[in-house]
């Protein structure tokens, strides 16, 4: 009984160290020359903060199945000034112009992960992955993330099924968040972008999402959205064509335009373009071909 143990427990062990094996990062810390370089598959992870030399980038990824732990270091670049911030004197938007260059993340392939830091004062986009070819820059995932203050796109990824987790972005020179198409984003804020809050394609899948005092469109996408709080955008608070629910779109410079269907009662603002059907309990005038309703079902 004794020896049967001692072999099961090595078994055991073995397990164990196969397991922790597969899951080793690579160190990642500032590098000797920029960017920082990933061009295998594997799992990496910050062991200090990026700061870049502008107009560099601070980290390129060239491969696919990249996960990249940013362990709570701030990735950015150097000596910007002054840093962007939310443009107070207009009411939306943030105080710095956007420029082509380099973005401080930039990545090509399937399947990558970035998460756990924030992507800050780049001279261009915070994080752009690259559709560079059919099928490529797919399945990405971006996770606990504040992308604040770039004088580009917040986060730039326009391939397919990319997901969104907690992800901040504020004061960006572009649009905070373009998703791509099949997108799923989960408490999600996009404030003061010079561009659309968040712009997301066809087919995507949306929860718990805040847009405020954006430059342009609060929320652009379609597919299904449910629990969105859209205020003072410059241009309109929500242009989708889908299903709504538990939308709040209050004092954005336009009159909301929805095609599609909402089916809640709890879709309130001030002025609606509608196709379709819809359903509301405290609004103003709505315009359209849509037929009220006060039920959860179209008729």
């Amino acid at each position: 009984m004794k020896r049967h143990f001692i072999r099961l427990a090595c078994i055991s062990l073995g397990s164990c160290v196969l397991a922790t094996a597969a899951f080793a990062q690579t160190p990642v810390s500032p590098p000797g020359s920029w960017p920082y370089l990933i061009t295998t598959p594997g799992s990496y992870r910050l062991t200090a903060n990026m700061l870049a030399p502008a107009p560099s980038s601070a980290i390129v990824i060239g491969a696919s199945n990249v996960t990249l732990d940013l362990n709570g270091f701030t990735v950015a670049q150097s000596g910007l000034v002054p840093p962007c911030s939310p443009d107070i004197t207009t009411g939306y938007g943030s105080t710095c112009s956007a420029v082509a260059g380099n973005a401080l993340i930039s990545a090509t392939g399937r399947n990558i992960t970035i998460k756990n830091g924030t992507v800050s004062n780049g001279s261009s986009a915070g994080i752009v992955l690259n559709p560079i070819s059919p099928g490529a820059a797919m399945g990405a995932r971006f996770e606990d993330l504040n992308v604040t203050g770039n004088r580009g796109d917040g986060i730039s990824a326009t391939g397919e099924g990319n997901r969104y987790l907690r992800v901040n972005a504020l004061y960006n020179s572009g649009i905070g968040i373009e998703a791509g198409t099949y997108a799923q984003l989960e408490d999600v804020s996009a404030n003061w972008n010079d561009g659309n809050g968040v712009l997301a394609g066809s087919f995507g899948m949306s929860s718990r999402v805040i847009t405020r005092a954006n430059g342009a469109t609060g929320f652009f996408g379609a597919g299904v959205l449910d629990h969105l709080l859209t205020s003072a955008n410059n241009s309109s608070g929500l242009i989708f064509n889908g299903v709504v629910r538990n939308a709040a779109s209050q004092s954005n410079g336009i009159s909301d335009a929805v095609t599609g269907v909402l089916l809640d009662s709890n879709f309130y603002t001030g002025t609606v373009s509608v196709t379709g059907c819809y359903a509301q309990t405290a609004a103003g005038a709505f315009l359209g071909t849509g037929v009220p309703m006060t039920s959860n079902t179209c008729p």
